[in-house]
């Protein structure tokens, strides 16, 4: 795998963890 890769995964992994906690914050939308 190579770095661009593993750095892509990162990110991808804490968009997903940051739309999950943003699902229980109204706030979130509003701000977009």
């Amino acid at each position: 795998m190579s770095l661009f890769e593993r750095l892509f995964a990162s990110i991808a992994q804490e968009m997903g963890v940051t739309l999950q906690r943003s699902s229980f914050s109204p706030n979130i939308k509003e701000r977009r």
